[in-house]
């Protein structure tokens, strides 16, 4: 039978297809699964942030308990409520709420304990719930509810504390691992973190997901604000930057109240910079943020998956000022540095894994740290499960589908040929056969392409695949990184058509 921990591993997991995984990690993934019963599931949050944030995604929460255990409300309580006394108590109130939807007792009893000197924080399940007139839903999904507190809001609209609301930290520059493959932009980041607005303005930094780019960037935010509280940061990504700005514009005086909280800022954060690009009005207001605050000489990092040069539809104007600065890129961890982050991740998450697993990870998991991440978390669940300690063969069986060493380059490339023909409409006997139509050109020249960026073969090899020569196959890979680059309808059906493939 599923733990409480197994449950809610699975939850998570089901989150990530919900939220961004930095969001789940941010909020949900300190959250504790508490007890499960027959129409409730109790749910424990460390902080009134946590609580605000979490709370107005319930019905997300519970969509995914119902794919994942079956149909249930949520209730929240608070970490020190989880006393067996009580939890007791706050269950018997639940259950009355139950049994009497229109009653008051249950309101009589959460006043008196609030009398009884507890705080806010601390007054059992999810207290924040009520409305003015002190009556509690436990199971309110209502997302204009406010924070527990006027205080809480009162500092969640400065900037700094803005920032400590979104940035966990957990995320230190001393538990990023450091190896070859990213030694430099950790140091560039360090040393912004430590001498801002004086070393590089603005700091770029890029590489594929899952590296480590916004834990660097919670690392010098929570680097800036241990030396200095007060010091104004805002971090953002570029989606919120964007839905932020369009909602300023329906509010009379909004975009005014817009640019004062992002042009006012000693430090500002923008992760994943690259999806501004094609917007032209998110693009103009944020041309104007990055000189108001280059000439005021505050500090800017920015973060993406590809350089400035590679941004498709990104303004040239912008470009050049992204590039005034340092441009660090971040490259995929070597077998050393993803053997140590293993044993950090190990030690983190108190899982006992002998030293045969170590090396047997670190030579098949070789795409990112969250791949390496999942695997661990995937492990120690199996091992939980069965009582049994892990080993190679537990590892081997548990981990077959992620392992790429176990994917031979030729069931990619059939698969490649599959999706991509499926996509395009065009009969896989065309691909190979000398047909110039325009559909089948296309579609040769993807698969092409996305043979070389996912398997080991050489243009030689693939040329022998279509019967074609090596400049011929060098050409098609140039055809889809133009297209790439200056089509954005383009680039984003070679990136559906890699999510579908699911080798990134």
């Amino acid at each position: 039978m599923n733990t409480y921990t197994d449950i809610w591993e699975g939850v998570l997991l089901e989150l990530k297809k919900e939220f961004s995984e930095i969001k789940v990690n941010s909020w949900f993934a300190d959250m504790q699964l508490v007890d499960i019963e027959s129409e409730y599931v109790i749910l424990m949050t460390p902080t009134c942030a946590t609580l605000d944030f979490v709370r107005s995604e319930t019905r997300t929460l519970e969509k995914v308990f119902l794919k994942v255990y079956g149909e249930f409300k949520i209730v929240y309580i608070f970490s020190q409520d989880k006393d067996a006394k009580n939890l007791k108590q706050i269950k018997e109130d639940i259950e009355f709420t139950l049994e009497n939807p229109d009653g008051t007792e249950i309101y009589r009893r959460l006043a008196n304990m609030s009398k009884a000197g507890k705080s806010d924080e601390q007054s059992g399940a999810d207290i924040s719930m009520m409305s003015e007139n002190a009556e509690v839903d436990y199971f309110s999904t209502d997302k204009s509810v406010q924070a527990p507190t006027e205080e809480i809001n009162e500092e969640i609209d400065s900037p700094s504390a803005m920032a400590r609301a979104k940035i966990n930290d957990m995320y230190t520059f001393d538990n990023f691992i450091v190896g070859s493959s990213n030694r430099f932009v950790y140091n560039a980041c360090y040393a912004v973190a430590t001498n801002p607005s004086s070393t590089w303005n603005p700091l770029f930094v890029y590489g594929p997901s899952g590296l480590g780019k916004t834990h660097l960037l919670y690392a010098i935010t929570n680097e800036l604000l241990k030396s200095n509280p007060e010091m104004n940061i805002i971090y953002v990504k570029s989606e919120e930057f964007t839905n932020q700005l369009v909602e300023s514009l329906r509010v009379k005086g909004g975009p005014i109240a817009f640019r004062n909280k992002y042009r006012s800022v000693d430090v500002l954060l923008v992760d994943d910079i690259q999806f501004i690009a094609g917007k032209e009005s998110v693009q103009e207001e944020f041309f104007h943020t990055f000189n108001a605050l280059y000439e005021d000489q505050k500090q800017i990092i920015l973060t993406s998956d590809k350089p400035p040069r590679d941004i498709s539809t990104l303004q040239d104007r912008l470009q050049n000022r992204f590039e005034m600065g340092l441009i660090a890129d971040i490259q995929r961890p070597d077998y050393e540095l993803r053997a140590a982050i293993i044993k950090s991740k190990a030690e983190n998450y108190n899982i006992d894994i002998p030293d045969d697993v170590v090396i047997f990870l670190a030579e098949s998991l070789s795409r990112n740290i969250r791949q390496i991440e999942g695997a661990l978390k995937r492990l120690a669940a199996k091992s939980a499960l069965y009582g049994i300690p892990i080993t190679y063969d537990l590892a081997k069986r548990t981990l077959s589908d992620m392992m790429s060493s176990d994917i031979s380059p030729q069931v990619i490339t059939e698969k490649i040929f599959k999706i991509v023909c499926k996509h395009m409409q065009v009969d896989e006997n065309e691909i190979k056969s000398k047909s110039r139509k325009k559909e089948t050109a296309t579609a040769r020249h993807i698969i092409i392409f996305l043979i070389k960026k996912y398997t080991p073969y050489s243009l030689k090899q693939i040329g022998t695949i279509f019967g074609k020569d090596h400049t011929t196959i060098m050409n098609s890979v140039a055809v889809v990184e133009n297209r790439i680059k200056t089509e954005p309808l383009f680039e984003r059906e070679i990136a559906e058509i890699e999510n579908e493939i699911s080798f990134k």
